[in-house]
């Protein structure tokens, strides 16, 4: 704090002008003042000259009454005593008398004097009548100068007086003002420099104290908050740096992790990417900042080749988290398409207020390819790549239940290749493999792409004929037998012609299951094969051929079946009966007797 004394001014200090500028405003009210009340004063001023110029002229004229009188005649040395000590009583310029005997002039008689005429009279010429009167002309400043010179000196007057109050009101007022104000400035330069300590001058019992008190509690309350906020940027800055330590934790996770995550704000916009997620959408974190994820990202369904709606709209929609559909292919910049799996969850401050959302796009492309390649090797033949008995079987299942929906008709052929066994004995099992691939190849050459072909066994294959009537399909199948019996298969130094025998069955709403299609294509094949090879055989309802293969099959079940459960039972019969004698042995049959259920 300065001491109450009078402390040096800082260079910067501005300069006290309020005691000067009240003073010149209080001198300025003054002078108005008193040149109003000047005019009534010179106004009352001038009747008083006025009266007194006329007061003047009765008293001499009175006086040259007293001293004329009873005489007849005075001498200009009488006269000049009494009009010295009029003039010098009165205070006028000078006077004129004039008689019958001439003028008498004495002081200043000049013309631009005001006059002012009087008569007097001096004793009589013959003791009875009274002498002629003497004209006496008293000569004195005019009223105008005389007012002039008044005002001049009330002026000077007006304005020392004025000159003397201003000087002393400035020196009171720098006493009562000025230094009070120095000392609060002094104090609030201080403040303004950062020095708090400083406080106002409490001590006075007027405005300023009142003012000083005042200040110093607010300065007080300023550096008990400047030390709360002292103490919570200590405690920001702290969180800052753990929020930057965890800013800084949560990227090094984000680029370490190996799926592709963005973070968008409310409206979709991308906010960030990390590395993972720049490789795989072909964008730069600077590049896609800013831009509409669903405009900057394009996802189509692999089967549909439909455009998807993006996980953060229908995050951002429905507050709610989202995840990917099955078959969801994103479409780089360049055309790249990439197989993904994605999931979107919506981000909330900690009122629990939608601010974004965050993506997490995974590369599936080789779990999916591993998914295909185990779903191809389960639904396919790995030696030919045609479908296999399983897939077959589905395939079929379609059909029929195509053809009862529908009432659209198929055909099923059942092929067997004659020359195979006789293949591998000769040339081995890689030559057999050739075979089959070679085959597969004639076979895919001369099927519609609408037809199903598939690998049903060693040597066997399954072709279903979508769509297709009895009569187109043994069409087909002929011309099939006829390339396959111009086909000819070389390896190394040997040279096979390639039969096939082909069982045909119609695939109609009349079929029960697949189990009885399936059954009547392999007896129509083999029926096929035991009709000499390289044939068709199609199968009817009342196909006696069939029927008595049918039945030899159901007997070689039903031996299988009792060879299992030993319920076969040995005789022997003479072929021919010789009365009295005993047959040769060469002349017996052996008897094999099945015992059924029913005995």
């Amino acid at each position: 704090m300065n001491p109450a004394g009078k402390s040096p001014q800082p260079s910067d200090a501005p300069e006290i002008t309020l005691p000067v500028k009240i003073t010149v405003i209080v001198f300025w009210g003054m002078v108005l003042v008193g040149l109003l009340a000047a005019y009534p004063l010179l106004h009352s001023l001038e009747q008083n000259v006025a009266l007194k110029y006329s007061a003047n002229a009765n008293h001499i004229a009175y006086a040259m009454d007293h001293l004329l009188l009873g005489k007849t005649e005075i001498s200009q040395e009488q006269l000049e005593p009494t009009l010295t000590r009029l003039i010098t009583e009165t205070g006028i310029s000078g006077m004129s008398l004039e008689h019958s005997g001439g003028t008498l002039r004495y002081g200043d008689t000049a013309d631009h004097l005001a006059t002012s005429a009087r008569d007097a009279s001096y004793g009589t010429s013959n003791g009875s009548l009274p002498a002629p009167p003497i004209r006496l002309t008293i000569f004195q400043p005019s009223i105008t100068e005389t007012m002039a010179v008044q005002r001049k000196h009330m002026v000077v007057s007006i304005g020392v007086t004025l000159l003397v109050f201003g000087l002393s009101l400035q020196w009171v007022l720098k006493k009562v003002l000025t230094q009070p104000f120095q000392r609060m400035m002094y104090a609030a330069q201080g403040i303004t420099r950062g020095d708090l300590s400083q406080r106002f001058d409490e001590a006075r019992a007027d405005e300023f104290g009142f003012l000083a008190r005042f200040i110093n509690k607010a300065l007080d309350y300023v550096t008990w908050q400047q030390a709360e906020l002292r103490a919570a940027l200590d405690r920001a800055r702290a969180s800052e740096s753990a929020l930057a330590k965890e800013k800084e934790r949560a990227e090094v996770t984000l680029h370490s992790i190996n799926d592709a995550v963005i973070t968008t704000d409310e409206n979709g916009a991308i906010e960030y990417m990390n590395p993972v997620a720049e490789a795989l959408t072909g964008l730069t974190q600077n590049g896609a900042k800013g831009r509409v994820l669903k405009d900057a990202i394009k996802l189509v369904d692999e089967a549909t080749r439909s455009v998807m709606e993006n996980p953060v709209e229908s995050c951002l929609r429905d507050n709610q988290p989202t995840e990917s559909l099955d078959h969801v292919l994103l479409v780089r910049s360049d055309g790249q398409e990439i197989d993904i799996a994605h999931t979107a969850a919506p981000i909330r401050d900690r009122h629990g207020a939608l601010i974004g959302a965050v993506v997490v796009i995974h590369d599936v492309r080789h779990s999916r390819l591993m998914a295909r390649e185990l779903s191809h090797q389960a639904s396919h033949d790995e030696l030919t790549g045609l479908y296999n008995r399983r897939e077959f079987e589905r395939q079929l299942r379609l059909a029929v239940a195509s053809a009862k929906l529908d009432h659209r008709d198929h055909a099923m052929c059942y092929l067997d290749l004659d020359q195979f066994k006789v293949v591998n004995d000769t040339c081995g099992h890689f030559a057999g493999d050739e075979l089959l691939r070679q085959f597969t190849a004639l076979l895919q050459k001369h099927v519609r792409d609408s037809d199903v072909i598939a690998r049903l066994g060693g040597d066997e294959f399954g072709i279903l004929l979508r769509h297709c009537a009895m009569e187109n399909a043994t069409r087909l199948v002929t011309i099939l037998i006829g390339k396959v019996r111009d086909f000819r298969f070389k390896w190394e130094k040997h040279t096979f012609d390639i039969g096939v025998s082909i069982g045909l069955v119609a695939v109609t709403e009349h079929n029960k299951d697949i189990t009885e299609i399936l059954s009547a294509a392999d007896v129509a094949c083999y029926a096929a094969k035991d009709a000499g090879r390289n044939r068709i055989h199609v199968h009817t309802a009342d196909d006696n051929v069939l029927l008595r293969r049918q039945g030899e099959m159901q007997w070689v079940s039903r031996l299988g079946q009792a060879l299992e459960e030993n319920r076969f039972r040995l005789y022997c019969q003479p072929i021919v009966e010789v009365a009295g004698a005993h047959p040769h042995p060469e002349h017996y049959e052996i008897l094999v007797r099945l015992e059924d259920e029913d005995g």
